[in-house]
């Protein structure tokens, strides 16, 4: 239904390294774009990443709970 429909937009920085042509733009798709060339990320209409920098989360801390989660799994892996 038209009701379960996103509105989402990623805009990357992308400095290409040879020209983007139609004939290579596949090329650049899968070996040159990744993640570190998103600039901007809008999800539902809401900005939720801007200049690389999420805005509605603390990333340090969410960084810090992921290492501590890790841990704890490696932990587990280790023990059985």
């Amino acid at each position: 239904p038209a009701s379960a429909r996103r509105n989402d937009l990623v805009l990357l920085d992308y400095p290409t390294p040879t020209p983007l042509t139609a004939g290579n733009i596949l090329g650049h798709a899968f070996y040159g774009l990744d993640a570190r060339h998103v600039s901007t990320v809008i999800t539902d209409g809401r900005v939720v990443l801007q200049d690389g920098e999420f805005l509605h989360i603390d990333e340090d801390k969410t960084l810090r709970h992921c290492r501590e989660q890790a841990r704890r799994l490696w932990d587990a892996l280790e023990r059985s």
